[in-house]
């Protein structure tokens, strides 16, 4: 595991190896629960650390969780920025990547998901609204950047306000998601079964079709 975030010395000064596992334990608990409710005190009973031990490495359970949250998001843009294109020209394109990408991450990665989910939603985060903004409007930038040279371009009307749509977009990224989610429900027995190519090509294909439908609207174009 690569470090993103620094602790105390005294927990890099560990061998690797039980750095890693601190960490997937810590991730384990952390995970699948708001961070009031993760328990500091079950954590080091399961990791088998006194507490005095555990304040030799992070100033306190805010510390490890800030830890957690930063390596995990470092680990995403990673994932992310590595399959994206070199040089992204065209908005739909890259939003349909972006749709693809976050989704095969969500799946493959549950777990990281999961915690990035709590630590951004603002009922359940320790983290002000700054950090919250910082973790979830990534690809807001990005995607603006490439609307507005679009419009340029002529590809996208240009009476599309273009921080509106993207701000959309975030929230369209999310529901993709749960779209898929639902999907994946309802055939649980079926996509289980799949391979993992199988599985990229449902996704990809279900990100066409979305952005098909994005791209082109619901509204039936009558003639003037």
């Amino acid at each position: 595991m690569e470090v993103f975030s620094m602790p105390k010395k005294a927990f890099l000064n560990l061998p690797g190896k039980k750095q890693d596992e601190f960490f997937d334990m810590a991730l384990e608990v952390f995970a699948h629960q708001p961070y009031q409710q993760a328990s500091l005190s079950a954590l080091l009973k399961k990791a088998g650390m006194a507490k005095g031990t555990f304040y030799q490495y992070f100033s306190d359970k805010l510390d490890l969780y800030d830890y957690l949250v930063i390596n995990v998001f470092a680990m995403k843009q990673f994932y992310l920025k590595s399959r994206m294109p070199a040089h992204p020209d065209d908005f739909f394109r890259v939003f349909e990547i972006l749709l693809r990408l976050e989704t095969g991450f969500r799946l493959q990665h549950p777990s990281f998901h999961s915690l990035l989910s709590f630590a951004t939603d603002p009922r359940f985060s320790p983290f002000g609204q700054d950090r919250i903004d910082e973790l979830t409007q990534q690809h807001q930038q990005l995607l603006h950047k490439l609307l507005v040279r679009s419009q340029l371009k002529g590809s996208v009307v240009t009476h599309a306000d273009a921080k509106l749509v993207t701000f959309c977009c975030q929230l369209m990224l999310e529901e993709f998601h749960r779209y898929v989610n639902q999907q994946i429900q309802q055939e649980k027995e079926a996509f289980s079964e799949a391979s993992t190519s199988e599985k990229a090509d449902w996704i990809a294909d279900s990100s066409r079709r979305f952005m098909n439908l994005f791209r082109r609207g619901l509204a039936v174009q009558k003639p003037v």
